[in-house]
């Protein structure tokens, strides 16, 4: 599972570009679990890692950048 979702943050930017139109709509993250769930440990670690590092490209890029609901709702230009 921790190969899968290392490899799952290293093509989600191809995933949005060139997959099904669903994957422009999701964000790489750990939503919380209801109540006596939890992620397996290894996995979670490595979907930290992706989301921190995702976290801080999204910091450096352009302002201009923007996700394309974002766009539609006039929230970025």
């Amino acid at each position: 599972m921790a190969r899968f979702a290392r490899s799952l943050c290293q093509n989600f930017p191809v995933l949005q570009e060139k997959g099904p139109p669903k994957w422009c709509e999701t964000e790489m993250s750990l939503p919380s679990l209801g109540r006596g769930w939890f992620y397996y440990p290894p996995t979670a670690k490595e979907l930290k890692a992706c989301v921190v590092a995702k976290t801080n490209v999204k910091a450096q890029a352009a302002p201009s950048q923007c996700k394309m609901q974002e766009r539609i709702l006039g929230l970025c230009s």
